[in-house]
């Protein structure tokens, strides 16, 4: 069985909300944002419109959530979910390329 792991939740009112959309958005060019719809209120059958989760600055998150290899966990597993067509299986093998050279040159493994 999975478990979902969630951060805890914060009372963040309208405002700070609107403050943190605001800050996060002004770190975006016109041309970066081409292409891209920014977040809108959730609606129904979206997992927010359920599950209230205030936003956090990337910061806050980076802080929080650090993921890094330990003695037991230093495997980077890559599944496949259902058939693969051939160009989808070369993205796989890509992946899994570029993931071996990073780690090698980050000295983990």
């Amino acid at each position: 069985m999975r478990r979902c792991v969630r951060a805890p939740k914060q009372a963040f009112d309208a405002a700070e909300e609107a403050e943190l959309k605001r800050k996060a958005y002004e770190t975006v060019s016109a041309e970066e944002e081409k292409g891209f719809t920014r977040k809108a209120a959730p609606k129904l059958g979206e997992w927010l419109y359920t599950y209230h989760e205030a936003p956090q600055p990337l910061e806050q998150y980076r802080a929080r959530w650090q993921v890094r290899p330990t003695s037991e966990r230093r495997t980077i597993v890559l599944q496949p979910l259902g058939e693969m067509n051939d160009e989808q299986k070369k993205l796989l093998e890509d992946i899994a390329r570029v993931r071996g050279d990073f780690l090698s040159a980050s000295g983990a493994s």
